[in-house]
């Protein structure tokens, strides 16, 4: 067993997962969320700096956006309620507009 940051396993995990959760409080760029975008992992990011920037609130009624955004308060309560948003979004045919 190895115990150590591996980058390319890093980003074999992130590219299998159906959806990245980044609860960053501060962040002023932020990659993971971009490589959610490139391996259609759906991201999940507090919106915060880069991840304000550069995710899209998912808008369930015109299907367009590229993530689910949650807003910049420290309750973990609204990362539960964006997880069910996306994947209840997932569940009733949305999962295609993140493909």
């Amino acid at each position: 067993m190895k115990i150590a940051y591996d980058n390319a396993v890093a980003h074999k995990i992130e590219a299998g997962a159906d959806m990245f959760l980044m609860p960053s409080r501060y962040e002023p760029c932020g990659l993971n969320q971009i490589y959610s975008l490139r391996y259609g992992t759906v991201p999940i990011v507090r919106a915060t700096g880069g991840l304000d920037d550069t995710i899209e609130a998912f808008n369930i009624e015109h299907g367009t956006g590229t993530g689910f955004k949650l807003p910049n308060i420290p309750a973990p309560r609204w990362f539960v309620a964006c997880a069910r948003r996306c994947i209840s979004s997932w569940m009733n045919g949305f999962g295609a507009a993140f493909n």
